[in-house]
């Protein structure tokens, strides 16, 4: 039943454990939030007396995008295919 969609869900898995595992990470403070890019999931970094946290909106967010890739990815695999094996 899935053998269909096994592309699109391969891609989806393997670039949503990519973005769990180094997740977008803040540092906060009273009066500011620094977005400090992204780090490896078990090893945040801290600054000075700050921990890093991980920044779970814009996490789903990374998330949504990848699942709209991987649709996209699976609705025009076919055609991929086809193309690669013409030229």
């Amino acid at each position: 039943m899935f053998e269909k969609y096994k592309n699109g869900i391969t891609l989806f898995g393997i670039l949503s454990i990519l973005a769990i595992l180094f997740p977008p990470v803040v540092w906060e403070t009273n009066t500011r939030i620094h977005n400090t890019g992204f780090s490896f999931l078990f090893s945040i970094p801290k600054y000075h007396y700050l921990s890093g946290k991980v920044n779970f909106g814009m996490l789903l967010l990374e998330l949504f995008v990848i699942l709209i890739i991987a649709i996209l990815f699976q609705l025009y695999f076919d055609k991929i295919k086809k193309t690669t094996k013409n030229n």
